[in-house]
């Protein structure tokens, strides 16, 4: 099975449309992983705090520990005081509590060492920062501050419900203000309730002022930008220059913003001529037909691939090494041979509409005109697609195989194409550019995501340089080995995603 006839199965269903991003796959960046992830993102003027404190996730912020006695073992030892075993044994089983809640196998050796060293450190912060709170008399909360850490909070739960919208709103029916409320219920079942949010809110207002006062001179420069950036296209290039299939898996499928073009690709529009739709009944059958046959000959394999991209990836010919799997080759054939024959009755089917096409051509309407006036691919509609066209490679793999001929056989750009049959009906095809090779153009959004990442970073280091120094300032002295592991009781259920 070739990868073309593959990728045919695969858009099989598409309706009048040639581009297979033209169905959405499905969301994978935008639901919400679990409750830990969503909490992260309500965080919002939390979340600098809460990311910075070694990921103690928000229902259990910083501001909530209670203050250190010198009852029992002690966990931590330092000038200010002690944090007891008992606190710090605690922390460490709701921490490991939610790990297990995310999927993930903390029962083995290094990572439990690992989730020790991270509660104790955290809980050791903790102690710090409410000791440099105090001393830089930064505790107090007024109204107005608990006043504008309310409006902040809300205004972080409209964007998470807008983000999230497919979650919260899977049908589509709900105003944003209903999305808004269906975002706090989803909230309020985990027990994280609108008041219980505004208090923690509240509560780290002083952690938030200590962070700002230890990263007030942290700033990225226009150069370090610009660097960053051109690492990046580095990086594109020397990925994507010669595999135009994980190009367009990448950039189609995953919605990455890559910041390089391969060479070789062109801009092509298209007048696209539905197919009938007696003729288009029977190529869904067949269609659906050739799917379970190819399914079976995965099966037939024992090696089905892992993802649809691994068996694109995978060029070799299905094996015929024995009497079953030659059979279900044959059948494979001869059902793709009746599509083609199906295919290939469309020009008939559509003569007079191709005739007009044609006429309306020769007579100097222009293409624009009769794509918006007869074409039915909705991609030709919105720009940029509308002005520029699709990309298309002689390598593409997100776009019918007659229709790449098609686009990539014109010889000069205003060319077009002979009317061509493909499985979405009939092209008319014109070159309308060549897209120039190269990295693409930082745009105002990418300079700012740049920019975020990179001040994330600096800040993280100034974090960490800032409680090294503090550290060692307080004598902290941690003993994780007196942190015992919790039992085990069973596998949490982890929310799935997606």
């Amino acid at each position: 099975m070739s990868d073309q006839d593959k990728r045919t199965t695969e858009t099989s269903n598409y309706d009048n449309s040639i581009l297979s991003s033209d169905t959405s796959p499905t969301d994978h960046t935008t639901r919400p992983r679990n409750n830990r992830a969503v909490i992260w993102i309500v965080g919002g003027v939390l979340l600098v705090v809460i990311a910075l404190a070694a990921g103690l996730a928000i229902w259990k912020g910083i501001g909530s520990l209670g203050g250190a006695t010198a009852q029992g073992a002690a966990a931590i030892t330092m000038k200010t005081g002690v944090v007891p075993l008992s606190e710090a044994q605690a922390y460490f089983e709701d921490l490991v509590q939610q790990y297990e809640y995310d999927g993930m196998d903390v029962h083995n050796e290094q990572t439990m060492s690992e989730l020790k060293d991270s509660a104790l450190k955290t809980l050791a912060q903790d102690r710090i920062s409410q000791d440099q709170i105090s001393k830089r008399n930064l505790g107090t909360v007024s109204e107005e501050d608990k006043e504008q850490a309310i409006a902040d909070l809300d205004a972080e739960l409209r964007e998470v419900a807008a983000a999230n919208e497919s979650f919260f709103n899977p049908d589509g029916t709900l105003t944003s203000e209903q999305v808004v409320e269906e975002a706090q219920k989803y909230f309020d079942s985990m027990g994280m309730t609108h008041d219980a949010l505004v208090a923690q809110a509240v509560s780290n207002i002083p952690y938030k002022r200590l962070l700002n006062e230890v990263m007030v001179d942290i700033k990225v420069s226009d150069e370090d930008i610009q660097r960053s950036f051109d690492e990046e296209v580095a990086t594109a290039k020397a990925e994507y220059a010669d595999d135009i299939f994980g190009y367009e898996i990448t950039k189609m499928f995953y919605g990455a913003d890559i910041p390089y073009t391969p060479a070789g690709y062109r801009g092509v529009r298209h007048i696209l001529l539905a197919i009938p739709e007696d003729i288009k009944v029977k190529l869904d059958a067949l269609q659906s037909e050739l799917n379970t046959l190819q399914s079976d000959e995965l099966d037939m394999e024992g090696t089905t691939p892992e993802t649809d991209e691994e068996a694109d990836a995978s060029n070799e010919p299905a094996p015929t090494d024995s009497p079953e799997k030659a059979a279900q080759a044959s059948l494979i054939d001869a059902k793709q041979e009746e599509i083609n024959a199906l295919i290939a009755t469309i020009p008939d089917a559509l003569a007079e509409q191709i005739a007009e096409v044609q006429r309306r051509l020769a007579d100097g309407e222009s293409f624009t005109t009769l794509i918006e006036e007869l074409g039915t691919d909705p991609g030709m509609k919105a720009e940029p697609q509308k002005t520029i066209g699709y990309e298309v490679h002689k390598d593409s793999i997100q776009y019918d195989e007659a229709f790449t001929a098609a686009a990539m056989g014109l010889a000069k750009i205003g060319d077009i194409s002979e009317p061509t049959p493909s499985q979405f009906g009939i092209h008319f095809v014109e070159y309308t550019r060549d897209v120039p090779e190269g990295p693409a153009q930082m745009t105002e959004a990418k300079r700012k995501v740049i920019e975020d990442q990179l001040l994330q970073g600096a800040q993280q280091a100034a974090f960490d340089a800032q409680f090294d120094a503090w550290f060692t300032e307080y004598e902290v002295v941690m003993h994780p080995e007196l942190l015992t592991e919790p039992v085990h009781e069973g596998e949490f259920e982890p929310v799935e995603t997606n």
